[in-house]
């Protein structure tokens, strides 16, 4: 595609020598926190459903992808090139009954099939090492109920507690042996909070970074 390339090369010019002495300076580390920031601006032109805006943000993480994978291409390590062809071969391959002959049945075999290979392909011994540890909590924590609801075991979360009379009497009962004098006991609680959630598909990080930001709203400081 003529755009990427052009944007391949422009990147390529703003860290040459002869070109931005900020790009020149920056190091893969640098791009962390851009990183970050760009991908919840992102997501809140996501949410807002503002079309120009996801354009404009789809366009600034590519940036930063291509940044980084300039400055490894740099160091002789890889170039973006190489980032498309893996990610193109894991697609692939990952998608078994859509590019060869194996069957999976439903979306539910498809995640199973997905989680179990990744995890054969990168040989994780635990779940630990599928969850990004720089991750918010909450969001780490769905991360985990939903690995273990894919692999063929039992899961972190009761099926009994589906319906919302359990859910609501278990989360009163969780409620009341809450220790306020222990910290783990509220860790506890929260994750409970976390079962539940998973259970009936919602997603605690983004409702309550949607909460956060209503009630922020309506808090204004003194003229």
């Amino acid at each position: 595609m003529k755009e990427f390339d052009d944007l391949v090369e422009i990147v390529k010019v703003l860290r040459s020598k002869k070109g931005c002495p900020w790009d020149r300076a920056q190091k893969v580390k640098d791009y962390k926190k851009y990183l970050l920031e760009e991908a919840y601006e992102l997501i809140e032109a996501i949410d807002g459903s503002k079309i120009t805006s996801i354009q404009e943000e789809l366009g600034d993480l590519f940036l930063i992808l291509v940044m980084v994978a300039q400055i490894f291409q740099e160091k002789d390590k890889f170039c973006v090139k190489d980032s498309l062809k893996l990610i193109n071969q894991k697609l692939i391959l990952r998608h078994p009954h859509v590019f060869s002959d194996k069957k999976l049945k439903n979306k539910k075999e498809v995640l199973e099939y997905w989680v179990n290979s990744k995890a054969k392909k990168k040989n994780r011994k635990t779940v630990k090492e599928r969850i990004p540890q720089s991750a918010p909590s909450l969001l780490m924590a769905e991360i985990l109920i939903k690995e273990v609801s894919h692999l063929k075991r039992n899961s972190l979360v009761s099926q009994t507690v589906s319906d919302p009379k359990n859910s609501k009497i278990s989360l009163k009962q969780s409620f009341a042996e809450l220790n306020l004098q222990d910290k783990a006991s509220f860790a506890g609680f929260l994750f409970s909070f976390c079962q539940y959630a998973h259970l009936h598909k919602i997603s605690l990080e983004d409702e309550l970074r949607s909460l956060v930001l209503k009630k922020a709203e309506k808090i204004t400081y003194k003229p």
